[in-house]
Parts: structure tokens; C-alpha cells; sequence
């Protein structure tokens, strides 16, 4: 039995892998944390099964043999759902099914400026980056890189847009809230979906700093097939390996001399965005790897990272 942890009718990507499932005959039941009903009907313990139950299933976890998971954080959530969600993460990061991906796995992208030391370890280059909360580091930080962007620190879904040299004065605001500016790197984004030991990239050209925000006035990006070198295919693999994920949403951008800047890895990628832009299918990949991949524990991730930062300096 595959478990799926979300709400299908609010989350596309859920939807579209129950969807994948259905097609293919096989057996799944779905966990919606803010189901009404939902509950613990036995609590997680490492002698134990745990079982929690919605309105319209009893799920007893150790008969799930691949999982994934899309929670949607959400506050005001009820006690008896936050337990019930707190039961099935906590045996998630402990079974030895296929989970995609680990909670503590996805920790990473919790904090950018964490991550993109990780991404380092793996030989990638990335743009000059300032993370802050004073306005002149801000300011003398763009003045330095000429032109630099700012997003959020977390993992929280922002818009990434570029500095305004003619409105250095919202950098004020950067007191009230750590930001990152990074350096703009002018060139092609490419988003790379690694699931298991693939990667399938894509081209994206677009006028906006944010492809994925387009005024109403603005042109829609492009999206097409990428070929990537045997390289850098294979540390993007390593690395979200290394990381701890079975499926990663890894963004990149190449510049005009063809330097690969990667950006982020994003641990639960919204990859349905993509297949609408592109037409290219990736939910049968990832109901692939629920389906066939051999269940077994996950790899020490703090160690495997810490080997490959290792391995950089050599």
C-alpha cells in the first residue's frame, strides 16, 4: 500500500501522482491531515505499529511500503490533527519504506544560506550571496556585484526579484527580517528534476527576474528539453543523493561562458508547474520510484555531506 500525505484537492502534485496511481491499478490511500476525523488510533513507537485514522480509512503504517508526502503547513490546525500528523512524519523518518522525502531531509531548505554550502560541496558554482539584516551591508553589497536580486532566507515560497537601484532606500527594511541578495546571473534557467538515480532537465527562457510570476501584461516563459554533460548530471544525482532525497526540484542557471550557477534545491518540488509549461511528464517518474524502488533505510545525510565537503578540498 503507497501512503499519500496532503490534500488532493487543494495540492496539484498530490493530485497528480493519485492520478498516476489510479492509472496503474495500484493500491494507495491518502492521509489529509486537516481531515476533520482525522486521528491517532495508536501512537508511534519503535516496537509498535502505528495506525491513524481519517474519515474514511483506518491506515495502519506498517503495511505502507513507499510514501509521499506533501503536508501543507497550516496554522490553527487542530490538536488531534497535529498529533496525527506528528504520528505519520515521525514514523516516516524511521520505516524502512520508500519515503519521498524524509522530513528531516528537507530540513536543508529550511535555511538557503545552509543549503547553498552543501551545494558547494558538490563543486557547483553559485552566485555572490549576502545574507543580512543591515541596510548597508545590503547597500554596499549591490554596489559591489552591480546587479543582485533578493529573496527569503527560508523555505517559504517568495518572490525573487531584482534591487532597484533608483530604491536603495526599501533596503531599510531589511532590519525587520534576515533577506538574501545574491549576485544576478544574467543567462537560461534550467530546473532539473532529479527522482532516484535520474535527472530530466529543462530550458526555461523568460523576460521576468521570477519566471514563475508573470504580470498579466508579460509574456509566459518557455520551457523545453535540456541535455546535461555526464557531470554535472552526475553531482546533481550525488548531491540530492547526499542530501537525503529520493526527489528534488533543483534549479540552476547558465550563464553566457556556460558556468552552471545552482541556485536551490527544493525538496518537495511543485512539479506539475512544469509539466503544464512544458508539456514534458514527470509525475510517472516519481510513481516509478514509489512503485519499484527497493525499500530500505536512509543514508547517514550529515555524514555523506560532510565526505563530500571533504572531497571539494582536496
Amino acid at each position: 500500500m503507497i501512503l499519500l500525505v496532503g490534500c488532493a484537492d487543494d495540492d496539484a502534485p498530490l493530485a497528480a501522482i493519485a492520478a498516476e496511481l489510479l492509472a496503474r491499478d495500484e493500491p494507495y490511500v491518502v492521509f489529509d491531515p486537516d481531515d476533520p476525523l482525522a486521528t491517532v488510533g495508536r501512537a508511534w513507537h519503535p516496537d509498535r505499529e502505528a495506525v491513524v485514522t481519517t474519515s474514511t480509512a483506518t491506515i495502519c503504517l506498517d503495511e505502507i511500503c513507499a510514501a509521499y508526502l506533501r503536508p501543507a503547513s497550516r496554522p490553527g490546525r487542530a490538536a488531534q490533527n497535529c498529533r496525527a500528523l506528528s504520528t505519520v512524519l515521525t514514523w516516516s523518518e524511521f520505516t524502512p519504506a520508500v519515503v519521498v522525502n524524509r522530513p528531516a531531509a528537507c530540513a536543508a531548505n529550511t535555511s538557503k544560506p545552509y543549503q547553498l554550502e552543501m551545494i558547494r560541496a558538490f563543486g557547483f558554482a553559485t552566485p555572490a550571496t549576502l545574507t543580512t539584516t543591515s541596510p548597508d551591508a545590503a547597500r554596499a553589497f549591490v554596489q559591489e556585484v552591480g546587479r543582485a536580486v533578493y529573496k527569503s532566507v527560508s523555505a517559504d515560497r517568495s518572490m525573487v526579484g531584482e534591487v532597484d537601484p533608483r530604491d536603495t532606500g526599501r533596503l531599510r527594511d531589511v532590519v525587520h527580517c534576515p533577506t538574501q541578495f545574491q549576485q544576478l546571473v544574467d543567462g537560461d534557467d534550467l530546473r532539473v528534476h532529479v527522482v532516484g538515480g535520474e535527472a530530466h532537465a529543462l530550458r526555461i527562457r523568460s523576460m521576468e527576474t521570477d519566471y514563475r510570476y508573470v504580470p498579466p501584461e508579460g509574456a509566459l516563459p518557455t520551457a523545453t528539453l535540456a541535455e546535461l554533460d555526464p557531470d554535472p548530471r552526475g553531482r546533481l544525482i550525488a548531491m540530492t543523493r547526499a542530501m537525503g532525497l529520493r526527489f528534488a526540484g533543483i534549479d540552476l542557471r547558465e550563464s553566457g561562458d556556460g558556468t552552471l550557477y545552482c541556485l536551490e534545491v527544493n525538496p518537495s518540488p511543485g512539479f506539475t508547474f512544469y509539466e503544464r509549461l512544458s508539456g514534458v511528464p514527470i509525475a510517472p517518474f516519481v510513481a516509478d520510484l514509489l512503485t519499484h524502488e527497493t525499500p530500505d533505510l536512509e543514508p547517514s545525510r550529515e555524514k555523506e555531506c560532510v565526505h563530500a565537503a571533504q572531497r571539494s578540498d582536496m
